[in-house]
């Protein structure tokens, strides 16, 4: 069981942390928090104690650096506020960047896991922004965002979703785009279109593409089945193949992401005029 810090746990630490051994751990709640501190070395100097941890009403892991334990039991006892004598850790040893994973799911649920690394580290407020311009509070298209991480056999960008596990990290970005770039550029794709056409109702335009595909099912010569096919594929080119009475034909409708204002100048603009 995690102890509490009560007045005599202070006494007690305030009066002994100076011969802990180095990286002794302490663990401890108060308040709403649970908490860490830690010994520090020599390399850290001057500080000698680190405080990690959360509560409630933080978003990710906080951790403070201080010269002594008096310090960082003040520190803790004011819930971390206008604590002058904090300093925040060096964010070069957690990294200067955000690990960012999204989540692609296949029609039986099955899940594969990808990652970016995004210029920047991503504040709680930047983090609700873009979670609030999510699809249904969770899927995106990765490729409208330059996340060009799929497999090559995959024909279509595609809906995927976005994990609120972010990480921060020392690892090079792998998209060349700041954090800042990156909550505008959601904000353009899920409001960006409201600049040049009138919303309808609780709709949202999305980019689509329709296709038709028609089926023939014909006798080729030729050497070898490589050779077959190709001269098939070239024979419709060349209108030697006719499909205007295909044996077969399927029509097919994909959504591949928010449509931006670019999109809606650009191509035709429909509605079901049902709705």
């Amino acid at each position: 069981m995690i102890q509490k810090l009560t007045p005599e746990l202070i006494k007690q630490w305030t009066t002994q942390a100076n011969r802990w051994r180095l990286d002794t751990v302490q663990e401890f709640t108060y308040g709403p928090w649970t908490l860490q501190i830690r010994r520090l070395g020599k390399k850290n100097a001057p500080h000698q104690f680190e405080v990690a941890g959360y509560s409630d009403y933080t978003d990710s892991m906080m951790v403070h650096r201080y010269k002594s334990i008096t310090d960082a039991l003040l520190a803790v006892r004011s819930g971390f506020i206008a604590d002058f004598r904090a300093t925040p850790i060096d964010r070069e040893a957690e990294g200067q960047n955000t690990l960012i994973f999204y989540f692609e799911r296949d029609d039986d649920h099955h899940a594969v896991q990808y990652s970016v690394v995004i210029k920047g580290i991503l504040t709680p407020e930047q983090k609700k922004v873009i979670e609030d311009c999510l699809e249904q509070g969770k899927y995106f298209v990765p490729e409208q965002l330059n996340f060009y991480d799929c497999p090559a056999s995959e024909p279509f960008p595609r809906w995927c979703e976005w994990s609120t596990a972010y990480s921060l990290t020392t690892r090079q970005a792998t998209v060349d785009m700041s954090t800042e770039e990156l909550v505008a550029r959601f904000q353009e794709l899920r409001n960006g279109w409201k600049s040049c056409v009138s919303a309808d109702g609780d709709k949202t335009p999305y980019l689509c593409t329709a296709s038709e595909v028609r089926t023939r099912t014909v006798v080729v010569m030729a050497k070898t089945h490589d050779e077959a096919a190709e001269r098939a594929k070239q024979m419709v080119s060349d209108k030697e193949i006719s499909m205007d009475t295909p044996d077969s034909s399927a029509v097919y409708g994909k959504s591949v992401g928010f449509a931006t204002a670019a999109d809606i100048t650009s191509k035709e603009v429909l509605s079901n005029p049902k709705d």
